[in-house]
């Protein structure tokens, strides 16, 4: 099926459809979830051990004010418990700044805010980096960057 399909299904079924969802509205729905899809990232869920990047050079962080970095984050897992099997590291320049983990799943989005000062009025390399170990997938999708 691969992963851009796949994303557009799961969000159809976990934004969109019900129990009593018939055929044309699994279509509607997978439709809407096509449109709604076409921006976001979706990142590990192998249930293997895996390690994959989402990186962007030269990004001129604001000097004015106080910057930072906002981004939505969904987490879905089939982990269970607070451990940290899975991660998802939101890195500038090579420092980790935040980690997420499977520990973090929840049913939706939810807007995460990371403190630039550190880095105001520089440009900058903006890094999101997972890991997952060999058991169980952890999904991270993240939506809406945005650095101001």
């Amino acid at each position: 099926m691969g992963k851009d399909k796949a994303a557009v299904w799961y969000r159809a079924l976990t934004t969109y459809m019900t129990s009593t969802t018939n055929y044309a509205g699994a279509r509607t729905a997978t439709l809407q979830a096509a449109r709604d899809g076409s921006w976001y990232a979706w990142m590990m869920g192998y249930g293997a051990d895996a390690v994959e990047s989402l990186s962007q050079s030269n990004i001129a962080v604001p000097s004015t004010g106080t910057p930072k970095l906002t981004f939505w984050l969904k987490v879905s897992t089939q982990e269970s418990g607070s451990t940290a099997y899975d991660t998802l590291k939101v890195k500038v320049n090579g420092t980790t700044l935040a980690t997420y983990s499977n520990a973090h799943a929840g049913s939706g989005y939810v807007q995460k805010t990371v403190d630039l000062s550190a880095h105001k009025g520089q440009t900058v390399k903006l890094e999101f980096a997972g890991t997952e170990d060999t058991y169980l997938p952890t999904i991270f999708l993240l939506d809406q960057i945005a650095i101001g």
